[in-house]
This record gives structure tokens, C-alpha cells and sequence, in this order.
């Protein structure tokens, strides 16, 4: 899942590669991505339109708590087929006949399960959180600003209330993107809004989210299901070769 990264570091670095692209050097490193690029393309072009079958489709599991999983699933075994038929050359080629045509496919095997279960973790674990990275990045940003008030005003931290103006102000983020990111916390309970009396229209924050109580980013109670049910493809694939194994 790819995201738009808005951290002002992020902007530097851009900047930095922008530039390095106008020099001598930008201009042979941008040859040499082409000549990598070339052999990859050639690479692929030895890749045969074999079909994919997976023999282990019924014992894999995956979690089933959102409805988004849904979609979800669909790339997690998506990967798998991809994974195995990048590794094509690596299997043997098994063939069956159907309506009087002789079909030719390769099957999915340990080592593609297990590949896609390093991949999965790290690719399919982020759309699992309910926080898009930036929202997620916006957040632990927060958090720092949060503890700042709390030393410059001495309160506790349940007593902090901010501003979107002094949230823009320390973080040096736009307004649409404060904005964007706070009505995104507010929705899902991270924040509450309050309105100060006597003000008309005017609105303060305060933080409920605390990071210490709930780990939150790819290792949260949320994502955990996640992991265990990605851990039980392993689970049930010790399970399946040990059938295999029996059966022999």
C-alpha cells in the first residue's frame, strides 16, 4: 500500500534528487537506472504464461474483522500467485486436460507461502491500521507537541487543549493538512473537540490518544490480529506437509 509521505524531510530529500538530477552525476545514474530497467524488462520477457494453482489455498487464514478485508485478502493471495509464478523456473511444469485442451500450470509451494508471509507483514500489515501512514505520522507528530504544552503550561496531560494554529505553528504544516488529519483523529476518537465558552465559534483539542497504552503503529492490538492469523498460514502449512508427508 503506498501513501503519500508529507513529513518536510521527506520535501528535502525530494529537493536534494531534484537537484542531483541537473549534474553529471544525476545525468550517469539516470543512464544506469535505464540499463537495469532494460534487463529487468528482458528478464520478464523470459517469463512464461503459465497458470498458478495453490494447493494450499484452504488452509490459509487471514483476519475477517473489517469489512476492507475483504479486498485485502484478495491481495494477499494475489501476492502469493505472483511470487510463485516469478518463480516458475524454479518448479516443474504440471499439466491436466479439460474440454479437450491440455492446460499447462505450475502449483504454489512452501517457499512461496513463505515468502509472501515476510511480504504480507510488511505490505498488507499497514492497510490494516485505520490511520493512513501520513494520519499515523501526524499523530506521534502530536503527541510531541502535546507534551510540549504540557511542560510549558504544567498541567497534566488530560488538562492540554490546542489550537489547529499552534498545532500549524510548531509543526510547520500547512492548514489544509492540520485540518485534514485533526477531522481524521476526531472521527475515530483519537482527539476530542471542544468548544470554549464565550467564544462563539471557537474550538480547542484534546489529545486522548496516549502511545505508551496502546503500541499503536504495525504492532497494534489492530494489527495484531493480523499477525497471528498471517502466522497461522504458517501454522497450517507445518500442518499440510506434514499430511503430505504421511501420506507418502
Amino acid at each position: 500500500m503506498l501513501s503519500v509521505d508529507e513529513d518536510r524531510e521527506q520535501t528535502r530529500r525530494i529537493h536534494a534528487a531534484q537537484r542531483e538530477a541537473e549534474t553529471l552525476q544525476g545525468m550517469l545514474r539516470r543512464m544506469e537506472r535505464e540499463e537495469v530497467l532494460r534487463t529487468h524488462h528482458n528478464a520478464q520477457r523470459l517469463l512464461r504464461p503459465l497458470r498458478v494453482v495453490n494447493p494450499h489455498a484452504g488452509t490459509l487464514t487471514f483476519p475477517d474483522d473489517q469489512l476492507r478485508l475483504r479486498r485485502d485478502h484478495k491481495k494477499y493471495l494475489g501476492l502469493i500467485r505472483v511470487i510463485a509464478f516469478l518463480r516458475q523456473y524454479q518448479k516443474p511444469i504440471r499439466s491436466c486436460e479439460h474440454r479437450g485442451k491440455t492446460l499447462q500450470y505450475i502449483e504454489v509451494d512452501e517457499q512461496d507461502l513463505r515468502l509472501a508471509h515476510e511480504l504480507a507483514g510488511q505490505v498488507l500489515g499497514r492497510s490494516l491500521d485505520e490511520l493512513a501512514p501520513p494520519t499515523r505520522t501526524f499523530l506521534a507528530a502530536l503527541e510531541i507537541v502535546v507534551e510540549a504544552l504540557q511542560k510549558e503550561r504544567k498541567v497534566p496531560r488530560d488538562r492540554v487543549r490546542f489550537t489547529r494554529r499552534e498545532v500549524r505553528e510548531k509543526l510547520k504544516w500547512s492548514e489544509p493538512q492540520v485540518r485534514r488529519h485533526l477531522d481524521k483523529l476526531e472521527a475515530l476518537e483519537y482527539v476530542a473537540c471542544h468548544r470554549v465558552p464565550g467564544t462563539g465559534a471557537r474550538f480547542v483539542y484534546e489529545l486522548l490518544y496516549a502511545a505508551e497504552a496502546q503500541s499503536v503503529p504495525l504492532s497494534t492490538a489492530r494489527n495484531g490480529s493480523a499477525s497471528s492469523s498471517l502466522n497461522g498460514v504458517r501454522h497450517d502449512l507445518v500442518a499440510t506437509s506434514s499430511l503430505s508427508h504421511d501420506a507418502r
